[in-house]
């Protein structure tokens, strides 16, 4: 098995730079004590515009993990649950190997006004191993329907190359436009998830998804008498929500935790997660 260790998030007020980027894993690295020559994987996600060099190179290079493979990981906010599981396949069967997982996320103050879901921007970290701490890692599901906002190309705003909008006869930009396949899809790899698992929802003790304007809709048709409220931070929004967990005192030893992460108009992530300890 596989287990998420340690997770260090901090939100910001302005866009990342690549400083604080490798700035957060070194404060998770040394934190943990860990010995860079065994950190064999640095991924690193995020829903902004590429860069030369990859953050994962400048991050594996801060950290001083001189044989680590480096590797930039996009697939839109569902980001974080791709990389887990790479790092996983990466580290299968090495007790002493580790694996980085980091994340940033990027707003101009354009996008973030106006929404239904604040969005922020921050960084953060997660350490993936083989040691026996913290989150075992149950399952990573991925569901695609590549249709299932029923819309088609997106394209940049007339007046902001970086804001994106639908090309069809309407001019909302993506938050305000979806059709009820937009609830119903990402419920249902849910529920399917969970049973493939041996999970019922009401065995599950903490929910994190992915935050958007659909996040109510999905509470509300899965049946769940909870309240979410989280910004919305891209590929980084569900590291951010267990770090937030992690130190909120609510977590007891063997509760389970249910990821919902969506990757707009591609996919929808989940990730099963049992805290370890005794009950």
């Amino acid at each position: 098995m596989t287990w998420i260790n340690a997770i260090q998030t901090k939100q910001l007020e302005s866009p990342p730079s690549i400083d604080e980027r490798v700035s957060i894993a070194k404060v998770l690295v040394n934190k943990a004590t860990i010995n860079p020559q065994n950190i064999s994987v640095v991924l690193s996600t995020g829903i902004d515009f590429f860069i030369q060099p990859s953050d994962s190179v400048a991050i594996a290079s801060g950290l001083a993990a001189d044989h680590a493979l480096c590797a930039t990981i996009n697939n839109s906010c569902a980001s974080m649950s791709a990389a887990i599981e790479l790092a996983m396949y990466r580290i299968s069967g090495q007790l002493d190997d580790i694996a980085i997982v980091t994340s940033s996320s990027i707003f101009s103050d354009i996008y973030r006004t106006g929404k239904p879901v604040d969005c922020a921007n921050g960084v953060g970290a997660a350490i993936i191993s083989n040691k026996k701490e913290g989150f075992k890692i149950e399952k990573i599901a991925h569901r695609k329907n590549a249709s299932f906002f029923g819309l088609k190309t997106i394209v940049p705003m007339d007046d902001n190359p970086n804001k994106l909008k639908f090309n069809e006869n309407k001019t909302d930009c993506l938050w305000n436009t979806y059709r009820q396949e937009a609830i119903d899809f990402p419920v249902e790899a849910m529920k399917a998830t969970l049973s493939e698992h041996g999970w019922s929802l009401s065995e599950v003790d903490h929910w994190i998804f992915h935050s958007s304007e659909l996040t109510k809709l999905w509470i509300s048709s899965l049946g769940l008498n909870i309240k979410k409220i989280h910004p919305n931070m891209g590929a980084l929004t569900s590291l951010a929500q267990l770090d937030k967990l992690m130190i909120s005192g609510n977590l007891m030893p063997k509760n389970k935790i249910a990821v919902l992460e969506l990757a707009l108009g591609m996919s929808v992530s989940i990730i099963l997660l049992e805290h370890e300890g005794e009950q």
